[in-house]
């Protein structure tokens, strides 16, 4: 992973309460793209749920099966609303980035292979 891309990942964002001083909540991958602007998109896909008045119950799991044990090689995000919110999307935590996603409800592209 090159020095000048490293980022400390949150699997519960910032913007979603996820703790700043639990290294629990962090991995390590790339800023660009993995960190933003694939996460933080959907992490502000569910952000706006969560203001426009919807309980939203969230589930992050890394995935590692790289040849670095230390490195997720993609990062799964479920999100599901009490008023119908829904996502399932993978974000793959390499250089060239994207991600897939089988549920989201902002409408937004499904697919950034």
């Amino acid at each position: 992973m090159p020095v000048g891309n490293r980022a400390a990942l949150h699997l519960i964002g910032n913007q979603m309460g996820g703790d700043n001083g639990t290294l629990r909540n962090f991995v390590a991958g790339y800023q660009t793209p993995a960190n933003s602007p694939d996460m933080r998109g959907l992490e502000n896909d569910i952000t706006k749920a969560v203001k426009s008045g919807e309980t939203i119950s969230l589930g992050v799991l890394p995935v590692y099966k790289g040849a670095d044990p230390a490195i997720p090689t993609e990062i799964i995000m479920y999100a599901v609303g009490n008023k119908g919110y829904k996502l399932d999307c993978t974000v793959y935590n390499r250089a060239v980035g994207g991600y897939s996603c089988s549920q989201r409800s902002s409408g937004g592209k499904l697919s950034v292979p």
